[in-house]
């Protein structure tokens, strides 16, 4: 259909972006903290990158909020934006 419009005239095309110009596809990370005993999650961030600094800051949160912990395990994921 669209062809069909270009040529006729009706529609105009449009200039194919260049293969540097193209959106690529963003990847980012989930931080999430939580209770493997009872799945509560005590807390959950969407971060660009994953880092020292960013996982630190979420300990900071949680043991300010809730205390120290017990033990601690860490699990990386990547979830695509939208």
């Amino acid at each position: 259909m669209q062809k069909a419009l270009q040529g006729a005239g009706l529609v105009t095309r449009r200039c194919k972006r260049r293969k540097h110009r193209r959106r690529r596809e963003r990847w980012h990370h989930v931080i999430a903290i939580l209770d493997d005993a009872t799945s509560e999650i005590h807390y959950a961030q969407l971060v660009e990158e994953t880092s020292t600094r960013t996982v630190m800051a979420g300990l900071r949160e949680v043991i300010e909020r809730q205390g120290l912990f017990f033990a601690r395990s860490t699990v990386s994921a990547k979830a695509t934006s939208l």
